[in-house]
């Protein structure tokens, strides 16, 4: 009461570090006391209990701590939630907790039922897929390119090849265009199906959109071969001689007997890997290709496309992002950075980043900051990081705690330390309320 900063501020920082601690049942326990005040919980409070729970895979508790606080998540966190259970429970599973979502109010889009979709065709369950498919219809939103490759690639993965036009068809009606992922998808499954005079015509359509180049007396199939990650020497179709034994795998237009002369295995297994990585948004490797390519537009795209997704965008990936300069987080994501910089005790990982928040005028996230302030004391360095970091505490309205004050006292006091702090430690006491003039401040 009192602070500069907000109580609403305060109360959903404490919630989101209790979850980041594990400790998610005190943070239910103070949302139901926030909503007693009439603090309603905020997105970000929902998400990170939301995350907590997913982490302990209690999706049970999830429902009921909606219930109970009579809140209806944003699609964001839902499909978060919807992701998690597809992920360890299956597309099912998910699918009935979604229904139970839509009982409280939720209403799922496009993506909700692309998460479904995509998991349904890994799980080879095309039916329930096309299910999901139609749903997006019948509401009249609009699927995601992401969905109609998980819908190409399941067809391709149970023989039904020639239903893909049917699906083409609809994707060229509804999008701007098909996209090099599709294309990836169309290769991978018609070689699969040996269907190589269709797989000519996908590579001269894929040259008139621009995503590869061809030479008039190159061999289209070689260019298709290299694409999916094969050696094109190494693969042949070959005409069965008809004498002896046929060996003939399939025919083309003209009724001849045809067969590949190749490792099998290895080409079957490189089909495999293009169509089950189209089932599932991979945008951990897009955002990569983005970085790499110095692409700043496509990776905060590539970002925002991975959270609507429900999936987490991990430390090491989020460190690549800051690394790259090219990624403008936000302060929630600068706070996650730090705590968990703090948590792996990576200090000086989190002091840089610290830095960076005071430059952008960011608030520091408390936890971090009187552990980096002690983690500096203990290292001898009360310099000017340190002095930021407490100064810029007490401006948010933080009161550093008797053991920060302890370790700053010891360090400032410290004969190593002593010549180049006096100033500090003097406008320190004076700002923690001991005077010279006090005579209980010289008892303490």
């Amino acid at each position: 009461m009192g602070r500069t900063v907000p109580q609403g501020h305060i109360y959903g920082s404490v919630v989101r570090l209790l979850c980041a601690d594990g400790k998610v049942q005190d943070a239910r326990n103070l949302v139901k006391k926030g909503l007693t005040l009439g603090i309603k919980p905020s997105n970000l409070v929902l998400n990170a209990m939301v995350t907590a729970y997913c982490e302990k895979r209690d999706y049970d508790d999830i429902l009921s701590f909606f219930v109970e606080v009579r809140c209806i998540p944003g699609v964001h966190v839902a499909n978060k939630i919807i992701h998690s259970l597809c992920t360890y429970l299956g597309s099912q599973c998910a699918n009935s907790f979604r229904l139970r979502l839509e009982e409280l109010g939720f209403c799922s889009n496009e993506i909700t039922l692309g998460i479904l979709i995509g998991w349904s065709c890994r799980e080879g369950k095309i039916k329930d897929a096309f299910i999901y498919f139609n749903e997006i219809l019948s509401r009249r939103l609009k699927p995601q390119g992401y969905s109609y490759d998980a819908l190409l690639s399941g067809l391709f993965k149970q023989g039904m090849w020639k239903h893909s036009q049917e699906i083409l068809y609809e994707m060229k009606e509804t999008t701007d265009g098909l996209q090099l992922s599709t294309f990836m998808v169309l290769l991978a499954g018609l070689c699969k199906a040996r269907q190589f005079e269709e797989v000519k015509a996908v590579v001269f359509e894929m040259a008139d959109c621009g995503f590869i180049q061809t030479k008039p007396l190159e061999d289209p199939l070689s260019k298709v071969f290299t694409v999916l990650g094969l050696c094109p020497t190494a693969v042949k179709i070959r005409r069965d001689s008809e004498l002896g034994y046929s060996e003939a795998e399939f025919y083309d237009n003209l009724g001849n007997g045809l067969y590949l002369d190749t490792d099998l295995e290895k080409y079957e297994a490189a089909m495999t890997k293009v169509l089950d990585d189209a089932m599932l948004p991979d945008f951990k490797s897009q955002i990569l290709k983005s970085i790499q390519s110095k692409s700043i537009k496509e990776t905060v795209i590539t970002v925002g496309n991975m959270v609507n997704w429900g999936q987490e965008l991990c430390l090491p990936m989020f460190s690549t992002l800051v690394k790259d300069r090219g990624y403008n987080p936000d302060r929630m994501s600068y706070d996650l950075l730090v705590c968990s910089f703090c948590k792996e005790k990576k200090f000086s990982k989190a002091l840089l980043i610290c830095e960076t928040m005071l430059a952008k005028n960011f608030t520091l996230p408390l936890e971090a900051s009187v552990l980096l302030i002690q983690w500096l004391c203990r290292n001898g360095n009360i310099g000017k990081a340190a002095s930021q970091v407490l100064h810029r505490m007490q401006q948010d309205g933080y009161e550093p705690d008797f053991n920060t004050h302890w370790a700053l006292i010891c360090n400032l006091s410290s004969s190593s330390g002593k010549n180049k702090s006096e100033g500090f430690l003097s406008r320190f006491l004076s700002d923690v309320g001991f005077s010279r003039n006090n005579p209980n401040a010289k008892k303490g």
